[in-house]
């Protein structure tokens, strides 16, 4: 899946000028993202997740592609800070790399694409009791910290306050070829943008 991800990045890179590469945008921001939505279990009772507040910080840039004003292809990377579970049994942080195509319209921008999200998990080991309903079911803990990393398929939609800030929501699926184990996950951010720049690569 990495390989199809740097081959895409790749192809389009090749289509953007290598004299001078325009940036249209540039962008640092603070995000939410809830993961796995009603697959993890949030309190003794049973219950799912349906929002969480893990919060971090993404900073992407926007490059046009074959001179255009609207469509753009947009590398993004982010990093939720680590977290930690009900009791801090098991210590939890995320990470990504995701590569857009994004297209505007008006004070719009909608964006889809591929990328990959990285989750590592760390704990002392040991098992830890949890409710399950009107039972209670035993949950063995990592003894070692593992990383775990999906491929996975990204869409959202972003409006802009102003040019300088905007509002983005998006929807991620993880393991798409795998029924048994997709996941969806969600993200919301707030996006300050920097102005313009153009970047000179072989001279001018």
């Amino acid at each position: 899946m990495f390989k199809i991800i740097a081959t895409t990045v790749t192809i389009l890179l090749i289509n953007i000028s290598t004299k001078a590469i325009t940036v249209t945008n540039s962008y640092l921001g603070v995000a939410t993202m809830t993961e796995q939505v009603n697959e993890v279990q949030t309190s003794g009772d049973g219950s799912k997740n349906s929002f969480e507040l893990n919060p971090g910080i993404l900073t992407g840039i926007a490059l046009p592609l074959n001179n255009s004003s609207t469509l753009n292809f947009c590398p993004e990377i982010g990093v939720l800070l680590p977290r930690h579970t009900e009791g801090g049994d098991i210590t939890r942080s995320s990470y990504f790399f995701w590569s857009n195509l994004s297209y505007d319209i008006s004070d719009w921008t909608l964006r889809a694409g591929l990328g990959i999200n990285y989750t590592r998990i760390s704990s002392t080991g040991g098992t830890k009791s949890l409710g399950n309903g009107n039972s209670s079911s035993t949950f063995y803990l990592p003894q070692y910290a593992e990383t775990a990393n999906n491929f996975v398929i990204q869409a959202g939609i972003e409006y802009f306050f102003s040019r300088s800030f905007s509002s983005r929501i998006d929807g991620i699926t993880l393991d798409v070829g795998d029924s048994d184990k997709r996941a969806f996950s969600y993200m919301i951010s707030i996006l300050y943008h920097i102005n313009p720049q153009t970047f000179y690569m072989g001279g001018r």
